[in-house]
């Protein structure tokens, strides 16, 4: 069956094979926005689909941004138009683009494929990433400081969200290669000129990158996209480790990872574990500024040194006695805690506020570790958060003079947590520390907090 493909095509199924970036049982959606990289990658897979080799493309998907007027209408209209050529329904999405930068016009476009790609039952989106796309990915992490999990590149398929991945069948291939497919087979592409705005890195870097082949290295493609497969093996073996470390440092709340197990493991393991939390902590609109080598060198003298620092996107990062903390304001919001909702708290402490009336029977608890405390008329909850500078229990008592009585080393009262009355503020206990007036609900385990409320 092979053998009636243009070569271009056989290449392209052969890497599809080697690489499983799509399989016969996937159901495929192809992004094409009009221009030859996308128009090879959609003539491609159908001429691959005919064979017998893919299943048929669900649809092709392409996202009007609604920033270039007549043009855009024009790219969309030649999208049906091929679309239909290949004997496959499309879908055009619109949107609402003046005024929005490169990531904010991606993030809208990836979000409606996904939604596009659900509703037409594809579980996979194909885009035309081609190995110029991947040589100048990496050169442009490098020069903006790439940590070394960035020269790994574009993979050839990956999760993208809803149950949809993306797969790049394209990028062992250049794109000069598709655009002499096209040309072979008789399929003309268009040109947006926003490709042509040199404000954007991206753009400025396409400009150059001719200049730079033929002066410095004339298989610098080919280089680049070396450095990327092997960064991409080496991560694919580190991340099993990775993860094992990222559980061990995790906690139940979001934004506070445990210090100790990041200094004690490898530098290397270390390094990417910082690279993970910053992804998986940071908004999306900050991963690029922020993923970088420069800031995983600067979180990881802090892990071992103490202090804070702020990210791009104006994110705080702070140790705070055995947690690495971030917060957007620099101060961590902590939890809510609800009557009769368990927490456990990330030194191991579960808290549990039970609520008790004057009739139940309460009796003291010797062990001093729960605490009875009267809220407001319908009172439903406190908030457990860590400690700040300032907090004070009652009118005579700080935070650090109930640290200091409990015997708790100075280097850990920066990690106390307290339960905290939102509508005051007022610091009602010092969760495992004894503390206040001290009773205990028959058969409750005295590690569970008790907040008693006059009944409605």
């Amino acid at each position: 069956m092979t053998r009636t493909l243009h070569p271009y095509a056989h290449r392209i199924l052969s890497a599809i094979k080697d690489t499983s970036t799509l399989t016969s049982a996937d159901r495929i959606a192809i992004a094409c926005s009009g221009g030859p990289d996308s128009l090879a990658a959609l003539f491609t897979i159908c001429a691959i689909s005919r064979t017998g080799h893919l299943p048929e493309p669900v649809c092709v998907l392409h996202y009007h941004h609604g920033m270039r007027g007549a043009e855009a209408d024009a790219d969309a209209d030649y999208v049906i138009e091929m679309a239909t050529r290949c004997g496959i329904p499309a879908e055009v999405g619109y949107g609402q683009g003046m005024g929005w930068n490169e990531q904010q016009a991606r993030d809208h476009r990836y979000a409606w494929l996904v939604e596009a790609a659900c509703k037409r039952g594809a579980n996979v989106i194909v885009t035309a990433h081609t190995s110029t796309d991947q040589a100048m990915t990496v050169l442009l992490r490098m020069l903006r400081g790439t940590h070394t999990d960035g020269l790994a590149g574009i993979p050839p398929r990956r999760w993208l969200s809803g149950g949809i991945d993306v797969a790049r069948p394209l990028l062992g291939e250049t794109r000069d290669a598709g655009i002499a497919y096209l040309n072979d087979i008789g399929v003309t592409s268009r040109h947006d000129p926003t490709n042509d705005n040199t404000d954007f890195p991206r753009n400025r870097l396409r400009n150059t990158f001719g200049e730079l082949t033929s002066e410095f290295n004339g298989n610098l493609t080919d280089a680049l996209c070396r450095i990327a497969d092997a960064a991409r093996e080496d991560s694919s073996f580190i991340e099993l480790h990775v993860q094992e470390l990222l559980d061990n440092a995790a906690t139940s709340l979001i934004g506070i990872w445990k210090i100790a197990p990041l200094v004690a493991a490898h530098p290397a393991l270390r390094s990417r574990a910082i690279l993970d939390i910053l992804a998986r902590t940071l908004p999306q609109d900050c991963h690029e500024a922020a993923l970088v080598e420069l800031n995983v060198r600067t979180l990881g003298r802090v892990l071992i040194n103490g202090g804070k620092v702020v990210l791009p996107g104006g994110f705080h990062v702070e140790a705070r006695g055995p947690w690495l903390v971030f917060s957007d304001s620099g101060k961590h919001p902590g939890v809510v805690l609800r009557v009769d909702q368990p927490i456990t708290l990330p030194n191991g402490l579960q808290i549990q506020m039970h609520a008790v009336t004057d009739d139940e029977d309460v009796v003291a608890d010797p062990s001093g570790m729960s605490c009875f405390v009267a809220l407001p008329g319908g009172g439903q909850g406190i908030v457990l958060r860590l400690a700040r500078s300032g907090d004070r229990v009652g009118l005579k008592r700080t935070v650090t003079d109930v640290c200091r009585s409990a015997g708790i080393p100075p280097e850990e009262r920066p990690g106390v947590w307290v339960a905290v009355y939102p509508t005051t503020g007022d610091i009602l206990w010092v969760p495992g520390v004894p503390f206040g007036q001290r009773t205990l609900q028959q058969g409750v385990p005295p590690t569970h907090l008790l907040v008693a409320y006059e009944p409605s």
